[in-house]
């Protein structure tokens, strides 16, 4: 078993309204400029999606969110997307079962 290390990442909000050139996305999160979002940030939101490379870490981290969210006493959930077109939600669950889905639902 590995041992999740927080990295503290940081986000930087995609606004459909601008230009989102991703090397100056790069270059304004290099140089922190610009708003940058943490996990808290983003869980306060209603919808987020999260769009980074192959191999940056992203599944592991999601997990580890939503068990640390579990652990807090919430609501929290996690399947991989790419099950769901042959899964329905309730049965490709890595993280919750269904019947804490149809509580939450509820």
């Amino acid at each position: 078993m590995t041992n999740y290390i927080d990295l503290d990442r940081k986000f930087l909000p995609i606004e459909a309204d601008k230009e989102n050139d991703p090397e100056s996305i790069r270059m304004m999160f290099a140089f922190g400029i610009g708003p940058q979002l943490s996990w808290d940030n983003l869980l306060e939101k209603y919808r987020t999606v999260i769009i980074a490379e192959p191999g940056t870490g992203k599944t592991e981290e999601f997990q580890a969110v939503a068990n640390r969210l579990r652990e807090d006493g919430k609501p929290a959930f996690f399947c991989r997307i790419e099950l769901l077109p042959e899964l329905d939600i309730r049965s490709s669950f890595y993280i919750g079962t269904s019947e804490e889905f149809d509580n939450w639902l509820a």
